[in-house]
């Protein structure tokens, strides 16, 4: 057997000490002789000094063994000679024990490697930190955009930019901080966002920094390729009659290059060019209605925020359209899941949800038991979101892209700005404003504060 040696050692001692201990009975009781009995004693203590010295060798060992093993330290020696003579089989099983766990720790350094190369080469910023401030990972993203090496705490990020960190600390989940930098002569703007997570009962917040700039500035030329786009259709449609209208007028004033005397103008070239002209300030008048419209979406009043309640405000909404809902045969319901107040400004806000439920209202004629639901509930982030919701015909996928175009519109009396300023309002409230649409399915618009 594995262990014959240690118990085979055991064994002799406690036959030694009994053998001894009986000599000392023996020569004390029997033959008096006390030198021989002093001299026993001194065996016996002798050995049974030993069997605990190697008892306790054994202790120390295995304790030795089993705090390496709760550290996660693999780098435990055995002494082979003493292990090897007394516990061959037990060291050939500690050792299976060590080489697993060393494997494994190697796996984990490989893979958190393997993770910390990725975090390093991603185009996103990244920063862990804990309550404290104390910063577990930062990648290179994240210190190109800061231009602040590898800074141990948070704190530390006010010497480099003042302010951020305070920033930082009051970011909530789901909210995004908007910053500009200027980092060796490059603009970085960055989106920041935060999230929450637990970590070995330790919550620790994870930031992520993205440079928006470039898409930022690719969104806004295609915003304003569109915009051209959508003005240039509609000047040229007012610009193109009165071109044709002002030659009309010309040619019925003319002989060639020459203008007609006044006897040579007749009763048919007057109501011409009077038709033409009374077109042509219709076009016009047109045109300055479209400049007003475009004034419309590009001043808008400043904010006055209140405590809002939405239970309020969809009594407000309800009232208004009544008469229209009654008659038109269309039932409007309420749900309210968030009783959270709103940080709003209310004659703003009723503007969107007048926007939303008119479009509604658009895309509900001809529906089978019409109904548009009014909803307000918590998102996994805790924010406020209103819904406006239709049953109606739903928005063509080709359309979805250019809903938010100023002067966009499939409708045949619409102005195209109801949406685009849905969501300016929307921004002006640090809130965003996204639909879902399919078509013939209905629309569902999401209000998020």
């Amino acid at each position: 057997m594995a262990y014959n040696r240690f118990y085979l050692n055991i064994f002799i001692h406690v036959v030694l000490i009994t053998i001894l201990c009986m000599g000392l009975v023996y020569f004390v009781f029997e033959k008096q002789q006390y030198t021989t009995s002093i001299l026993c004693l001194a065996f016996v203590v002798l050995i049974t000094g030993r069997l605990i010295y190697y008892l306790n060798r054994t202790n120390r060992l295995l304790s030795m063994y089993f705090i390496h093993l709760n550290e996660n330290d693999p780098t435990l020696g055995w002494s082979s000679d003493y292990v090897e003579k007394n516990f061959r089989g037990l060291r050939i099983s500690l050792h299976g024990i060590m080489e697993q766990l060393k494997q494994a720790r190697i796996e984990k350094e490989v893979h958190a490697r393997y993770l910390q190369t990725i975090v390093d080469n991603i185009n996103a910023g990244i920063i862990t930190a804990d309550g404290s401030g104390k910063i577990d990972i930062m990648n290179k993203a994240a210190v190109r955009f800061l231009n602040a090496g590898f800074i141990r705490n948070l704190t530390e990020i006010d010497k480099i930019h003042p302010g951020l960190y305070s920033k930082l600390k009051k970011l909530m989940p789901g909210k995004t901080l908007l910053e500009k930098f200027m980092v060796d002569e490059q603009l970085f703007l960055l989106s920041i966002k935060a999230a929450k997570i637990k970590n070995l009962g330790k919550e620790n917040t994870v930031y992520t920094f993205h440079d928006i700039k470039n898409e930022m500035d690719e969104q806004e030329i295609n915003a304003w390729k569109k915009l051209i786009r959508v003005i240039t259709h509609e000047i040229m449609n007012s610009i193109t009659p009165i071109t044709t209208l002002t030659l009309a007028i010309r040619k019925r004033l003319m002989n060639g290059n020459l203008k007609k005397q006044a006897g040579e103008v007749n009763d048919d070239d007057i109501d011409v060019a009077l038709s033409s002209t009374e077109i042509i300030e219709e076009r016009s008048k047109g045109l300055v209605h479209f400049i007003e419209k475009y004034r419309k979406i590009t001043k808008f009043p400043p904010l006055r925020l209140i405590d809002e309640n939405i239970s309020d405000m969809f009594e407000r909404i309800t009232r208004l359209f009544r008469e229209q809902l009654e008659q038109k045969g269309i039932k409007l319901s309420t749900t309210i899941h968030q009783k959270k107040k709103l940080k709003a400004d209310p004659q703003m806000i009723d503007q969107v949800m007048i926007n939303l439920i008119k479009n509604s209202l658009e895309a509900l004629k001809g529906e089978d038991d019409p109904c548009i639901e009014l909803k307000s509930y918590p998102d996994k982030d805790q924010r406020v979101v209103i819904s406006v919701r239709d049953n109606g015909t739903g928005i063509p996928e080709e359309n979805m892209d250019d809903i938010f175009v100023p002067f966009f519109t499939t409708k045949e009396d619409g102005s195209g700005i109801g949406l685009n300023v849905c969501r300016q309002i929307m921004r002006l409230h640090k809130g965003e404003i996204y639909i879902n649409s399919r078509y013939g399915k209905g629309t569902v618009a999401h209000l998020v504060f």
